[in-house]
């Protein structure tokens, strides 16, 4: 077994000073990976729940605008893993990507499922005032909500 890599060496956990925070391929390397997304997982549970029970009436901002960024920092681990797994297609990225495809889809099928959340969703969508949306708001609302629905 493969000694475990401290969370604050792994790049797409915290990544060095780049442009856009996000680590150059070179320092990217496939044990990285799977601890990243479990992080990232771990981290997205937060932040529902977060939503979910938030004490307040469900808004635009604390429902909608608060789900759009609910899942950072798992696409702070699988967004760079995609590029390096596009520029190195090898067996052993395949095999990481099988182990944390199951994750990702275990993860975001628990927030496509979450009754609470849809909840809160359905209550911004049924009583909000449109006309105080920007058209991305209004975009962003219809898209969470059908997210749900469809």
């Amino acid at each position: 077994m493969a000694k475990k890599l401290p969370m604050k060496k792994n790049p797409l956990i915290n990544p060095p000073s780049y442009p856009y925070d996000v680590p150059a391929l070179g320092e990217v390397k496939l044990e990285h990976v799977e601890q990243a997304v479990d992080w990232g997982i771990k981290k997205t549970r937060v932040n529902i729940r977060k939503i979910v029970n938030n004490r307040y009436n469900p808004t635009f901002h604390n429902t909608i605008h608060a789900l759009a960024f609910v899942a950072e920092p798992l696409g702070q681990a699988t967004g760079p893993f995609g590029q390096y797994a596009a520029v190195n297609g090898t067996e052993e990225t395949q095999a990481v990507q099988d182990k944390i495809k199951p994750k990702i889809v275990e993860i975001q099928t628990e927030i496509s499922m979450n009754k609470a959340l849809f909840e809160r969703v359905k209550h911004v969508y049924d009583n909000v005032d449109r006309s105080k949306l920007s058209t991305e708001e209004e975009i962003l609302l219809d898209k969470t909500y059908n997210g749900f629905v469809d």
